[in-house]
């Protein structure tokens, strides 16, 4: 996190665009974190753009499903940079069960100041200072989208998403998704199998799916049974699960 706001430092300063870079924001209430591949400033317009890569088997673009997931991830990046500073730093650390007076040890601290050029004493220093970079970068910038497809062979094909298509994934699907992983609502029976039915044998969650013909009249148990398993890997230590 402290990389990125060093990065995010740099693209505002420099113009030079940045990679892998941390986002972290809020949707719901609920704080989520993820990589975006590039981070740039457009000249022209001096907007901002999230560009998000995807290599390809075949020198082809995917099909709409999957492209469609590749702009729910763009979406998701361009809803964290936007609500980087809406949840406090304890809050939002709160959430992955890190207390926020936690002491950063001497030599981390030593490295941020003399490699990073930032200063901080605790995790919530690092967090509030990562708010401020990513806030300042953004300010007054319109933030664009777009994913890029690639192929080793050295095709590629770059696709703007569309701001409303955007707006709708962020406004309107990654609620409906986090609405699901928090508990809001059940699982629902997917439409068409037809693009994504390959990756059933590999799903955690394929014995409680509607759309799963190996689903069985004890898919209550099984849903408790695949919770009590995965649960771990999602839930803050202490937390309370209803």
């Amino acid at each position: 996190l402290a990389h990125s706001a060093r990065k995010l430092q740099l693209l505002k300063s420099t113009g030079v665009s940045q990679h892998e870079v941390y986002l972290v924001g809020t949707l719901s209430g609920v704080a989520l974190r993820g990589i975006v591949d590039e981070v740039r400033i457009n000249p022209g317009e001096q907007g901002l753009s999230l560009v998000e890569l995807k290599t390809r088997q075949s020198r082809s673009l995917p099909r709409r499903t999957q492209r469609s997931q590749a702009e729910l991830q763009g979406a998701l990046y361009w809803g964290l940079l936007r609500t980087a500073g809406e949840m406090r730093p304890a809050e939002f650390l709160s959430q992955f069960g890190i207390p926020a007076a936690t002491s950063i040890s001497p030599g981390l601290r030593k490295y941020c100041e003399t490699e990073l050029g930032i200063s901080a004493s605790s995790v919530e220093d690092v967090v509030e200072t990562y708010q401020e970079c990513a806030l300042a970068a953004a300010d007054g910038r319109k933030i664009s989208v777009e994913v890029r497809y690639e192929h080793h062979s050295g095709w590629s094909s770059t696709a703007q998403v569309p701001p409303e298509v955007v707006e709708h994934h962020w406004a309107t699907r990654a609620p409906d998704l986090v609405a699901w992983w928090s508990g809001k609502r059940p699982a629902r029976e997917l439409v068409d199998l037809s693009e994504a039915k390959f990756k059933c044998g590999l799903c955690d969650f394929k014995r409680t799916c509607p759309s799963s013909a190996i689903a069985s009249p004890g898919l209550w148990e099984s849903i408790v049974e695949d919770w009590g398993r995965l649960r771990t890997h999602f839930v803050a230590p202490g937390a309370e699960v209803k």
